[in-house]
């Protein structure tokens, strides 16, 4: 009650410092750090609506109530647990752009990535996890085979199958060969027996 007769006594002057006089401690870092993010303007009746709302609350209910009226939203968060081989690589990172924080790093990481314009469905980033070539991949291959046997003798004449064709791995995936396009071919089904025996 004190605060608010205060608060009218000192109605002339900037609101928020009028307000800050009478919050200590916690609260007061608390609400000076959110009338800094605010960008709306604080009115005399809004500040004796809060100064009533705040009165012996804890730090965390006076953040929602200025947070309430204010109009801030609360930030989200999310904890991201790193094996010892991620934090070593976030480190290695972290020294090509100096000294700062995590959350300063993720940022720039994240900003950079999003600004790369690199299409999503990009069919020459498909990462091997199986035997299991991707549509996309396939799709690409076939065409870019014409849908023939890409069988190439030693004379250089194209095999001329275009029935019976079949996805192979130029560079085998028992030898880590991956799935993309790079390394897929068509070839008909006796080539690829025949590729398989030599």
């Amino acid at each position: 009650m004190q605060a608010l007769s205060l608060l009218h006594m000192h109605s002339g002057k900037a609101p928020v410092k009028t307000l800050m006089r009478f919050v200590r401690g916690a609260k007061a870092a608390k609400l000076s750090t959110l009338f800094e993010k605010s960008k709306t303007e604080v009115k005399q009746k809004d500040l004796l609506t809060i100064c009533d709302q705040i009165k012996n609350k804890s730090v965390r209910h006076t953040e929602d109530v200025v947070r309430r009226h204010l109009q801030i939203a609360k930030p989200k968060f999310k904890n991201i647990i790193l094996n010892e081989n991620q934090i070593q690589k976030l480190d290695k990172v972290r020294a090509l752009y100096g000294d700062i924080s995590d959350n300063e790093l993720i940022e720039i990481l994240l900003s950079e990535k999003l600004n790369n314009n690199v299409p999503k469905n990009n069919i020459k980033t498909v990462v091997k996890v199986s035997r299991y070539i991707p549509k996309k991949v396939r799709y690409a291959a076939f065409t870019k085979a014409k849908h023939q046997c890409q069988f190439i003798s030693r004379s250089g004449r194209r095999c001329c199958e275009k029935r019976f064709l079949e996805l192979d791995h130029i560079k085998p995936f028992s030898k880590n060969g991956m799935n993309n396009l790079e390394n897929i071919q068509i070839l008909c089904s006796n080539h690829n027996r025949f590729k398989g025996k030599y």
